[in-house]
Formats: C-alpha cells, sequence, structure tokens
C-alpha cells in the first residue's frame, strides 16, 4: 500500500448527532445512528481476501472505533429498571 496516504479521522459532532469520517481530500459524514453500519462496512473491507486489503482499511476501522468510544462516553448511562 502507499504509504503517502494521510492517516484516517473520524470526528463526533458536539451535539454527537453525526460523524465525519476523513481520510486526505474525501469525507462522509453520517448519522450517528449508522456508525455500527459504517464501521461493519469496514471491517469486512480491511478482511476480505484473507486481508489483502487490511493495510489500508485497519485505520479506517480504528478511527470508527475511536469515533464510537468518544460517542459512547458522551452519552448518559441510564439505570438498569429506570425511566
Amino acid at each position: 500500500m502507499s504509504s503517502n496516504l494521510s492517516r484516517p479521522v473520524a470526528t463526533v459532532s458536539a451535539d454527537g448527532s453525526t460523524i465525519t469520517h476523513k481520510r486526505g481530500a474525501w469525507a462522509l459524514t453520517f448519522p450517528a445512528a449508522d456508525l455500527p453500519y459504517w464501521l461493519s462496512i469496514y471491517e469486512g473491507l480491511r478482511d476480505r481476501s484473507a486481508g489483502a486489503f487490511a493495510a489500508f482499511h485497519t485505520p479506517n476501522v480504528e478511527a470508527l472505533d475511536k469515533a464510537r468510544r468518544i460517542l459512547n462516553a458522551m452519552r448518559p448511562i441510564k439505570p438498569k429498571g429506570g425511566p
């Protein structure tokens, strides 16, 4: 893989409603509720063909997983059995 590609970044909006996934000049903004979908897409791309594309797609998975952790930290934990 080419080493001149910029490292991807996934940014969570201040209100936690959207995520912007960027790599170089490319960017995609999507609803935070769609994060599991996009994470599964990139995990599949990373794992296809016995990992032949892992070098390119692993950084995307890592960026989106970091956004997932940030989003989870932004959301209050509701007590079990509570409203």
